[in-house]
């Protein structure tokens, strides 16, 4: 599972900030030109991460760069007070050069080949973006390995010479820029903390610690002139990384914060934590054989040709690291969009919710109202029936569930607030079915209405756990109406296609609720929900419809939930509405289309196939039917909801109600 894009491209890109940032504290510790505009940019870049509302990483950076620096800055001005020059006055023939340079190539290409071979074997739809990422860190890193290597064994004298002096220069304007610059800084991790305010500092400031080491001894290792400050820069970086393996969680979340992975059983942190040290290793020496580390010209044992070769990798790599975040970035900043606007007030569902919780008080055995008369409980009895009659007057008032993005939007107890819903609508499919055996077809279908009306206003405007139970209880209704649909006078179809039509058109998209969801979700985990939602699309070679984000899943199932109670609220219009015209014409409709406008206001779509709902003339009279999940017309072959996702079945009204052929298959509603 681990190896999907959706859970390996957020890691990688966030691997990618945590090298540019480490890149960025060493440059700023260890780089020519002028302190304060070093670090000034620096700062700028944790700036940056703002917009995108990545807040505790600005946290995270803030203290893992500026301890870097400063340990660097020590360990530059040591260096420079006890400066080792290298010497070389015997130049090494054209030809060795080329030969070195050749061969360090050809051995380059062979081992990045090899690992781009490994990784496309091991991830699945590996884009452009991450066999370069692959590719150029091992290519680049042998050739620059190779050539060093070479370079270290040719022969002549080697003439070492000691510094020992070491010039420092102070300014008053340069105090006040520092001043400034830790103004600054203190301001945005201020406002980073006033926004997502971090709980668990410990694990905060041990992977600032760690990720201080592993920059320190990084840098160390390529930069430091004397042979024993690099062995005890390896034994340092050793012990930094056994400390992140060790401690996966906390090494993992931090070092390489990967949105959703970070939220699920088993993410290998291990993996993540080896990536990013190869990757920053690799990228340092070429950044550090280049140069870019050095605060003034000295001897070292590259080339010219070697050092040519590192800038140009530093280049190559920084490009293409830009390449990777930047069009993340800017996709980040936008504000996510919008769901579809819900005018109606959440005051009367907080007037059912009271309801039905009171009625699992008064009815907790879910008993008809007859049965609670025989059983001498009569006061229950009034009781509940006044609380039905209460829910059927506000039911047919359009309402919305709870906005899970108002202010003070509370969903404490979600579970038994829904369970009570459920529970009404057991006992009205109850008490209905005892009403179709007393031949009291009205009431029986006023009760099944109750259960659609309820069970479109939990679908509107909340979360996915409102719209699933919405669907459940609608699912209860449009069963009974299908069951007793042959039995209603002309008077009650009529009544109830007007109601059908109306909840048809207030429906809410699976799109609008797809968006709300995310919004939700946004904040909660704000920048790394987003990063989830569109690093798949640019590192790899996935689609972007096809990217799955924490809610894709709940989205998925809702929306064949959706398909399929729209299917069969469409198709109970249809079915009611050909019955009001065989009452005025005499004859039942050759098509859907000579329904409209008189008794349709347009032709009813199927929600699998996106074309209209299917309707054929039989010998005793019509059927409507949609072509079910695989959106293929099987001829009118239609089985039991147990056949509804198998090829070779359509599906009509009475799949809804027909005996499953295996026992304890619960019907399209799931309560019954």
């Amino acid at each position: 599972m681990h190896t999907f894009p959706d859970f390996r491209c957020p890691a990688e890109a966030m691997g990618l900030v945590g090298i540019v940032f480490s890149l960025l504290a060493m440059w700023v510790a260890l780089g020519g030109g002028r302190w304060w505009m070093r670090s000034a940019i620096g700062v700028a870049a944790l700036g940056l991460l703002l917009p995108l509302h990545a807040y505790q990483p600005i946290m995270f950076f803030s203290l893992a760069g500026v301890s870097s620096v400063v340990l660097l800055s020590l360990l530059r001005f040591f260096t420079e007070r006890d400066q080792v020059r290298w010497r070389h006055p015997r130049s090494v023939p054209a030809i060795g050069g080329r030969i070195e340079f050749w061969l360090g190539a050809l051995a380059g290409s062979v081992v990045a080949a090899a690992s781009v071979g490994w990784a496309v074997r091991i991830f699945w739809n590996f884009g452009w973006l991450e066999t370069l990422l692959v590719i150029l860190p091992v290519y680049f890193t042998i050739q620059i390995v190779a050539m060093l290597f070479g370079d270290s064994f040719r022969f002549g004298p080697r003439i070492v010479t000691r510094r020992d002096s070491f010039g420092q220069s102070f300014r008053l304007i340069e105090a006040l820029f520092a001043v400034v610059l830790l103004a600054v800084l203190f301001a945005i991790n201020a406002l980073a903390l006033q926004r997502a305010p971090i709980s668990l500092w410990f694990s905060v400031l041990c992977a600032a610690g760690m990720a201080t080491m592993v920059n320190v001894s990084v840098a160390a290792l390529f930069t430091a002139s004397r042979l024993r400050w690099r062995l005890a820069s390896i034994v340092v970086f050793v012990i930094a990384l056994g400390l992140a393996l060790q401690f996966g969680a906390v090494g993992g979340r931090w070092l390489m914060q990967a949105s959703s992975l970070s939220y699920l059983p088993g993410t290998p942190f291990r993996s993540m934590i080896w990536g990013y040290s190869v990757a920053l290793l690799m990228t340092t020496l070429c950044v550090a054989t280049a140069g870019l580390f050095r605060s003034g010209a000295i001897d070292s044992p590259a080339e010219r040709s070697t050092g040519r070769v590192a800038r140009v990798a530093s280049a190559a790599l920084l490009g293409l690291y830009a390449a990777c975040l930047i069009p993340i970035a800017v996709k980040m900043v936008p504000p996510l969009a919008q769901p579809d606007p819900i005018a109606e007030d959440a005051k009367l569902y907080e007037q059912l919710e009271t309801t039905m919780t009171e009625l699992m008080t008064l009815n907790p055995k879910e008993q008809t109202i007859d049965d609670l008369a025989k059983t001498g409980r009569t006061e229950s009895a009034i009781e509940v029936a006044e609380a039905y009659a209460s829910i059927r007057r506000s039911t047919r008032r359009v309402f919305r569930a709870p906005d899970p993005l108002a202010v003070d939007a509370d969903f404490t107890g979600l579970g038994q607030k829904l369970n009570a819903f459920r529970s009404w609508a057991r006992c009205m499919d109850k008490d209905a079915m005892a009403a179709v055996k007393s031949g009291e077809f009205f009431e029986a279908s006023e009760a099944w209405r109750d259960c659609i009306h309820v069970g479109h206003g939990l679908g509107r405007g909340s979360q996915i756990a409102y719209a699933l139970a919405g669907i459940a209880i609608e699912g209860v209704g449009q069963e009974g109406l299908v069951r007793i649909r042959n039995d209603l006078p002309v008077e009650t179809i009529a009544e109830l296609l007007s109601a059908l039509i109306t909840i048809d058109g207030q429906r809410e998209s699976l799109e609008s609720l797809h968006r709300r969801s995310d919004l939700v979700m946004d904040r909660e985990m704000t920048w790394q929900y987003r990063l989830a939602m569109h690093a798949p699309a640019h590192l790899s070679a996935q689609n972007p419809a096809e990217t799955t984000t924490l809610v894709s899943p709940s989205i998925q199932a809702t929306g064949d939930a959706i398909d399929r109670r729209d299917a069969g609220l469409r198709m109970l219009m249809v079915e009611f509405a050909a019955r009001l015209f065989d009452a005025k014409q005499r004859r039942m409709p050759t098509s859907i289309e000579e329904l409209v406008p008189e008794f349709l206001p347009a032709v009813p779509l199927d929600p699998f196939s996106g074309n209209s709902l299917i309707y054929r003339q039989t010998e005793t009279g019509f059927v409507v039917y949609s072509t079910g999940p695989n959106e293929t017309d099987d001829g009118g072959e239609f089985g039991d909801i147990t056949a509804l996702y198998q090829n070779g079945y359509d599906f009509d009204l009475d799949t809804l109600i027909r005996p499953t052929k295996r026992s304890g298959v619960v019907g399209f509603g799931g309560m019954n």
